[in-house]
C-alpha cells in the first residue's frame, strides 16, 4: 500500500530502463516494493518518467533501496523533478545501508499538464522502486 493506503500501481509511464526484483531482506509495509526497481542501463536517454497531471500542487514521494550494491559510492545517481534537481548525487547505501528503504519527499507546484521525474548517471546506473503522486 502507498501511504494513503492505496494499492501499488504496476510501474508504468516510463521511457526506458529494465525491471529488477530481488528477495527484500526484510520485513514490514511495502518490503515487496523495496525488494523491486526499474534501473536504467545506459546513459541515453536517461531514465525518465511523465505522468499526466492537472496544474496545482503535489507531494511527490520517492521510495528507494539498493537490493544490488552493499558498500557506499556504488551506485551515485541525480534525480530532477520537472527539470530541477532535487537530489544530487544521491548515494542510497550511503544514507541507509543495503536493503534498506530509503524515502524522499518533494513538494511540487505544477503549472503544466505533465510531471516528470528523471534519473541522472553519475556512479552506475540510477534506479527507482516506487513513485508516489498525491494532491496535498
Amino acid at each position: 500500500m502507498d501511504s494513503s493506503g492505496n494499492p501499488w500501481e504496476a510501474d508504468r509511464n516510463f521511457n526506458t530502463g529494465q525491471a529488477f526484483a530481488n528477495t527484500p531482506a526484510w520485513s514490514g509495509p511495502n518490503a515487496p516494493l523495496y525488494g523491486s526497481e526499474r534501473w536504467d542501463p545506459a546513459a541515453a536517454p536517461e531514465l525518465s518518467y511523465s505522468f499526466p497531471v492537472t496544474p496545482g500542487n503535489y507531494t511527490v514521494t520517492l521510495h528507494f533501496a539498493e537490493i544490488y550494491f552493499t558498500t557506499p559510492g556504488s551506485r551515485v545517481f541525480d534525480v530532477f523533478i520537472d527539470g530541477t534537481k532535487v537530489l544530487d548525487k544521491l548515494d542510497i547505501v550511503s544514507e541507509v545501508g543495503p536493503m534498506a528503504p530509503l524515502v524522499k519527499r518533494f513538494t511540487v507546484n505544477e503549472a503544466g499538464n505533465s510531471l516528470t521525474i528523471s534519473f541522472g548517471h553519475e556512479v552506475e546506473n540510477p534506479k527507482v522502486s516506487g513513485i508516489e503522486i498525491v494532491p496535498p
